[in-house]
């Protein structure tokens, strides 16, 4: 592990941990699952650019702002991988398909709606809301009412956030040291 690496987790797991506190206390659903979500427009950005190390710092923020605003410590380290997950399918099919996220072609557009868009917050939701089912802080009747919020909210946040994350701030981070193009390096 590089210094460039412990960098990116702290600033990633800095700017999740915040914004999952503020998410999660401002527009809760049920305990734990929020309406307005502002910290995944960065998880899935984080997760394009720094590999495995902005997945890291988004799980570990997320887990961060989850025990700070009121959760416990084991069901929040377990709840909150799925923000570590939204932002490692992003990051493992933007390799996969070698998709720039400066967004400069029609191919990066369509995998970036595919994967940052759709899939990645199918398997946050569904490991989170699962996971907070799973500790009892929400009855499984209530799964349904959770998971299509969180989907849809975390849907239309990536839309309008993270598309200008990428439009306007891909090329520079590209450039940078901590641009990771494989998952580690």
């Amino acid at each position: 592990m590089k210094p460039i690496h412990i960098a990116i987790i702290a600033i990633a797991a800095g700017i999740n941990g915040v914004l999952d506190a503020f998410g999660v206390v401002s527009a809760q659903i049920v305990p734990g699952v929020a309406a307005f979500y502002p910290a995944v427009a960065f998880q899935i950005a984080f997760g394009a650019w720094f590999g495995i190390w902005g997945v890291l710092g988004c799980w570990l923020g997320a887990f961060f702002g989850g025990v700070i605003s009121g959760m416990p410590v084991l069901p929040a380290l377990v709840m909150k991988f799925g923000a570590g997950l939204q932002a490692l399918v992003v990051a493992l099919a933007f390799r996969a398909f070698n998709v720039n996220p400066a967004l400069p072609t029609k191919k990066d557009w369509v995998y970036y709606i595919i994967f940052g868009v759709v899939v990645a917050h199918l398997f946050g939701a569904t490991w989170g809301v699962g996971s907070l089912a799973a500790f009892g802080i929400i009855p499984w009747g209530v799964f349904w009412v959770a998971w299509v919020p969180w989907v849809i909210g975390n849907m239309i946040v990536v839309a309008i956030i993270t598309t200008p994350l990428f439009l306007g701030v891909s090329r520079v981070v590209l450039r940078s040291a901590a641009y990771m193009k494989g998952m580690v390096a």
